[in-house]
């Protein structure tokens, strides 16, 4: 009976370390898939998006801007955008109750990149510019006004996303380093 027992419970702690173990790569994948999308996003606006758009005569470009911005809201940008810290923080905290405090130390690190690099600047830069972009009415203003307007918010708003491209990637890089593990 006891060695029956002993079996039962070390089988059901076997199988709680592989659940758990299961769990942490789970998480840590999903970490890194969504700290590599958001990167993707971003950078997708550094070297397309705001190019393309700069194309356009300042009019259509605040019109064209004013409709991405209502059309990113969505459900597979916002879960990404606000979660990534989110996974993060839970992969650091799985991956330090299993005992890898080196992958728990990189995948904290990308949580506090990403959430001061971009999360923040995004909520309290871009969103904002975006949001004073909405109220101009860029076919009742003279072309040269439009596109004053539209160059300045076009400057700022494409440096604060380089910043927060640069921070995700950084985000990114922390993630795959605390991943990978090196062999000597």
């Amino acid at each position: 009976m006891l060695v029956t027992i002993r079996i039962k419970h070390v089988h059901t702690n076997l199988s709680l370390v592989i659940i758990v173990h299961y769990t942490t790569r789970s998480i840590q994948f999903c970490a890194l898939l969504f700290a590599g999308a958001i990167f993707g996003f971003f950078y997708a606006y550094v070297v397309s998006c705001l190019n393309g758009l700069n194309t356009l005569s300042a009019p259509d470009a605040i019109e064209a801007m004013n409709a991405i911005n209502i059309a990113v809201r969505n459900f597979g940008f916002m879960p990404v955008f606000f979660f990534t810290p989110l996974v993060c923080l839970a992969a650091a905290g799985l991956s330090l109750h299993v005992g890898e405090r080196h992958t728990s130390f990189w995948i904290f690190a990308a949580a506090v990149l990403y959430s001061f690099g971009a999360l923040l600047p995004t909520i309290f830069i871009n969103v904002p510019l975006n949001d004073g972009l909405k109220e101009v009415d860029p076919n009742s203003l003279s072309l040269t006004i439009a596109t004053d307007i539209w160059n300045s918010y076009a400057r700022e708003w494409q440096f604060w996303n380089i910043i927060r491209t640069f921070f995700s990637g950084l985000a990114l890089i922390s993630l795959g380093a605390g991943l990978v593990k090196i062999r000597s």
